[in-house]
This record gives structure tokens, C-alpha cells and sequence, in this order.
């Protein structure tokens, strides 16, 4: 309880430092605002793991979120304490007279997650009831063909361009959008219900290749494709995606446990592997991908120096997201109290997101996403290329520092949540299950995304595993877990 009331008072003083529009963009200024952020951390990660099945495991939602949104919010701004960016660098400033808000905007982000994650720690519902009564073993032929399908389908619909290397620069095309959760969706299933079918087989890998192996050929093979077409388009969500999927799955499994050290050499080898594909991607298209790889991983790529993590340098520079929505909000426009948080959830429902002409006036393309919206911001009507979002951003734009306040609460409060029951519990309802891994596998990259947007596909999955399971009534039922 004493470090809930402490980050509390934190972000008390961080709200009246906020309000306070005379506070200079200094290095001295951004060095105690980072400094603050840092002892957040120490505070909120002083007191050892009470729970037994989380107790020494660092590879969880909330250690992957919180490492995603340091590089996303602080990773610039400790550079500038660094010496490594100046004053001048607009690219990620935005506007010099913003820049000591959005420092401060994030760390009451960060003080946020960490309080509501708290408020669910020191609950006093020990345990809440997620398991099922009854498990049975079943079949994964028709999520396999339904993979398939979304696969074959994908190829035919999507844009020619996005595959040809222009991801961020054109659009996927909008069915194919839709056909690529379809595709998650079923991936996703199948690699869920082997994981309970091997619990319910007490069949327990002995290795992550030997689980990788029980999948099956078809889903690997499908999944090896769809990452080979997303590596040469240049997106780099999707790999991040399917590797937490694999692995939390496993780990769910297992109950194998990550101490800091194997954890933060995972996370240095994903983030080196991320970076170099968004360089590759930044890097003339002109050239062959060999060509780019070796360019990016060489001696001479520019982005890979002056900075204290010049592997996520790239990554780092989403806080100009924030910085651009700061420097338009609320001093030309309002904020949209609530739009872009109801038009995710709209997308819940197929083709649900035509509701939004029903419900609003203004249907502006710029308006359907904060991505859009921040791209907007810096490139108006005609834009070449998109300028991304992140999760304070979406919250900011919608309700301005309330939004950032108790949202990202609430955020917190769920992601607890989510790692207790991946790893206190044997065998979750198929709900939980895909929540828990829906937002393991976004975990790192929400940060630079919205906390909404893995919604739409969690709700899919479970209703396509609770389809599977309809359909596969006769299945061999065994004694449920305690």
C-alpha cells in the first residue's frame, strides 16, 4: 500500500508541475523529470513478488510494457540529457514549448500503469474464479483450413505495393486489413487450443522447439510465409506478435520461469532484430533487400549511433506521436472526448466501424484513428506516409491529461490481471486465455499503438475457440484442474 500512496503523491506533484505553463525546455529540467520517472520504477519494483507462480518470472506483461513504453517516452529524452540530441532537432520536438509537457504527460503515464497495476496486487480478491469445470482435447482441423484460407486470401487482396516494401507509405488495402485478423485470429486459435490440448494430454514439452513442433507443419509453415511477406513489406508488428504468441503459449505451458538477466538478453536480441528491420525499411527500395540488410547492418548506418540504446533508436523517436498531438491539442482544436476509444470498440462488431457515420457528424478520414489523426497533424490532407500514434498519444487526444490519468490505470489494473491468470492458473476459460495472450503479444509494441487495439481480435479468438469447441462436442473429457 505504501508504494501506491507514493506514486500517487508523485503523480499529484507531476499533475501541478503540468498545469504550470512557465516551466522552460532545459536539460536540467528534462534530467529531473527523467530522474523522477527512474525512482517510479525503483519505488514500484522495490517490494519482492508475493505470489508464488509470479515470484522470480520477469517475462510478463507488465515488464514487457513497461520496457516498451521507457524506449517509446524516455528513450529520446535521455539522450537530449545525454548531449546526444540538441535543442534543435525538430524532427522529434515538435515544438520547443511542448517538449517539458509531454516529458511530464508521459511519467504520469508510467506512475498510472504502475498504480493500477498496484490496486490489483493488493487486492482483496485473492483469486477469482477463471478456470473452466470440464477440459477437453480438441481438434484443430478447421482452424488449420481457416489459416489456410485467410492466407491464400490475404495474397489475392493485398495491395501489391505494401508487399513491395512500402509499409507506412501505402495502404494494405482495406479487405485485406480485415483478412489479416482473420488470419491472427486463426493462427492464433490453433497455437491456443494445441497449448490446452497438451495440458489436458499431460504432454509437457521439454524444449520451445519441441513445442514449436507440436503445432504442426501447416500452422508453422503458414506462419513462416506470412512473416517472410511482412519482413519484405517492412512492417515489424507482426513478427513481434507471433513471437510472444509461441512463446507466451509455452510458457503458459511450462510455467518455466525468466529471471531479469535471460529476460533483458531476450528483449536486447528482439529489439536488435526490430531495429534493423525498420532500417531496412527506411533504406532505398531501389535496391534488393540483401542489399538494404547489409546496408543496415553495417558500419554505416546512421541511425545506430549517439544514443544510449542506439539498437531501439528508431523505436525511440515515436514520441513525437505525443509531441505532435500536444502542439495541436487544445490549443486549435478540442479534444474528441471519447471518439477514437468508441470507434475501437465499434470495430469489435464486423464491419462494425460503419456505425461511426451513424453516431458522428464529421466522418473525416483523419478522425478513424489517432494515427490518422497525428498524421494529419504534421502532413494534412495529402500525407505520404504515416506518422503513428502511441498509447498516451490516443489517450491524450481523446480525453487530454484525464485520458492519460485513468486510463492508463485501468491499463495497469488489466495487465496484472492478464499475467496472474497466464501464470497462476493451469488451465484458464478460453476468454482469459485469449486475453492474457492478446496483449502478451502486443505487450511491447503497445506503447507505440493504442490500448484498445488488440480488443477487436481478443473477442474474435474467443469466439472462434468456443466455435472449435461446439464443433468438436465429442472430444475426451477429463477431471477439471484446481
Amino acid at each position: 500500500m505504501l508504494r501506491t500512496l507514493l506514486l500517487i503523491l508523485s503523480n499529484i506533484i507531476l499533475l501541478g508541475l503540468y498545469l504550470d505553463n512557465s516551466i522552460p525546455f532545459t536539460r536540467q529540467n528534462i534530467t529531473l523529470i527523467v530522474i523522477l520517472a527512474i525512482i517510479s520504477l525503483f519505488i514500484f519494483f522495490s517490494r519482492p513478488e508475493k505470489n508464488n507462480s509470479l515470484k522470480g518470472q520477469y517475462l510478463r506483461h507488465s515488464t514487457l510494457v513497461i520496457f516498451g513504453y521507457f524506449i517509446v517516452q524516455y528513450q529520446c529524452l535521455i539522450d537530449f540529457t545525454l548531449g546526444y540530441i540538441d535543442y534543435t532537432n525538430t524532427f522529434i520536438w515538435i515544438d520547443n514549448s511542448i517538449v517539458i509537457k509531454s516529458a511530464l504527460l508521459s511519467t504520469i503515464g508510467l506512475c498510472s500503469f504502475m498504480i493500477g497495476y498496484l490496486l490489483r496486487q493488493n487486492s482483496p480478491i485473492k483469486k477469482l474464479n477463471y478456470r473452466v469445470k470440464n477440459i477437453g482435447i480438441y481438434g484443430t482441423r478447421i482452424l488449420n483450413f481457416g489459416s489456410l484460407t485467410s492466407l491464400i486470401l490475404y495474397f489475392y487482396f493485398v495491395n501489391p505495393e505494401y508487399l513491395a516494401g512500402y509499409y507506412g507509405r501505402t495502404e494494405i488495402g482495406t479487405v485485406a486489413r480485415y483478412i489479416v485478423v482473420l488470419l491472427n485470429v486463426f493462427v492464433y486459435a490453433t497455437i491456443i487450443q494445441n497449448s490446452r490440448n497438451i495440458i489436458a494430454s499431460n504432454n509437457i514439452p521439454d524444449s520451445f522447439l519441441i513445442f514449436i513442433k507440436r503445432q504442426g507443419i501447416i500452422i508453422n509453415l503458414i506462419v513462416i510465409v506470412y512473416l517472410l511477406s511482412v519482413i519484405f513489406s517492412g512492417d515489424r508488428g507482426p513478427i513481434m506478435a507471433y513471437s510472444l504468441v509461441y512463446f507466451g503459449n509455452y510458457l503458459f505451458v511450462t510455467k518455466k520461469k525468466y529471471n531479469l538477466i535471460k529476460t533483458s538478453l531476450l528483449l536486447i536480441f528482439g529489439a536488435l532484430i526490430i531495429t534493423t528491420l525498420g532500417e531496412i525499411r527506411s533504406l532505398d527500395r531501389s535496391k534488393s533487400f540483401i542489399e538494404r540488410f547489409f546496408t543496415a547492418t553495417g558500419k554505416d548506418s546512421e541511425k545506430m549511433r549517439n544514443s544510449i540504446l542506439p539498437a531501439t533508436t528508431e523505436l525511440g523517436t515515436s514520441i513525437r506521436a505525443l509531441n505532435l498531438s500536444l502542439s495541436h491539442l487544445p490549443k486549435n482544436e478540442s479534444y474528441l472526448n471519447g471518439r477514437l476509444q468508441i470507434q475501437q470498440l465499434l470495430t469489435v462488431l464486423p464491419f462494425g466501424t460503419n456505425l461511426t457515420e451513424l453516431i458522428f457528424e464529421d466522418n473525416s478520414r483523419r478522425l478513424t484513428s489517432s494515427s490518422r489523426y497525428i498524421t494529419w497533424i504534421n502532413q494534412g490532407d495529402f500525407p505520404t506516409y504515416g506518422d503513428g500514434t502511441s498509447v498516451i498519444a490516443d489517450f491524450y487526444i481523446d480525453f487530454g491529461v484525464v485520458g492519460v490519468l485513468f486510463g492508463m490505470i485501468l491499463f495497469g489494473y488489466l495487465m496484472r490481471n492478464a499475467e496472474v491468470i497466464m501464470y497462476a492458473y493451469k488451465l484458464p476459460s478460453l476468454f482469459s486465455h485469449a486475453f492474457f495472450i492478446g496483449y502478451l503479444s502486443h505487450s511491447i509494441y503497445v506503447s507505440r499503438s493504442t490500448f484498445l487495439f488488440e480488443l477487436k481480435e481478443i473477442v474474435w479468438l474467443y469466439a472462434v475457440l468456443l466455435l472449435n469447441s461446439i464443433v468438436n462436442q465429442k472430444s475426451y473429457k477429463i477431471k477439471s484442474f484446481q
